[in-house]
């Protein structure tokens, strides 16, 4: 039981995380302003979430979750460790490869400035001043 708690914690983990990367490209679009609205909150959860569970933790909080649970079983993660971060058991199970705690860290904070970015400009754009980002932005443009 404790191995297919442990798995389903990895495989929403997993998704969640593709979730997220696969949908910021939509925060920097004006085509669907609902969409564009429902991934600016679930990309703010995530990060604050992420952010948060690293702060308090040292990890993601589902990687916490999902590790109790495999240290309940004598099996071990198909990735390996269970010790290990759910990133780099992620990589090594997918790309065979094993990336540094360091790298992991570097680049979800350069998602998460992202995320940050787009949920600012999605948000002016959706607001009525929209004209005026746009005319400042057009400003900073050299002239032809």
């Amino acid at each position: 039981m404790y191995q297919i708690l442990g798995a389903t914690v990895d495989v929403i983990h997993a998704l969640l995380m593709v979730a997220w990367v696969v949908t910021l490209p939509l925060l920097f679009t004006r085509r669907w302003p609902r969409a564009r609205r429902a991934v600016s909150i679930f990309a703010v959860g995530f990060v604050v979430l992420n952010q948060g569970s690293r702060l308090v933790l040292g990890e993601c909080v589902l990687t916490t979750i999902a590790r109790h649970f495999w240290q309940q079983t004598s099996a071990t993660p198909l990735a390996g460790d269970p010790a290990e971060w759910f990133a780099v058991r992620l990589a090594n199970a997918v790309f065979h490869m094993t990336p540094s705690r360091r790298s992991i860290v570097v680049v979800s904070q350069a998602l998460a400035f992202a995320t940050a970015t787009g949920v600012i400009l999605s948000e002016l754009r959706s607001r009525p001043h929209g004209d005026a980002l746009r005319g400042w932005c057009r400003s900073l443009r050299p002239p032809r």
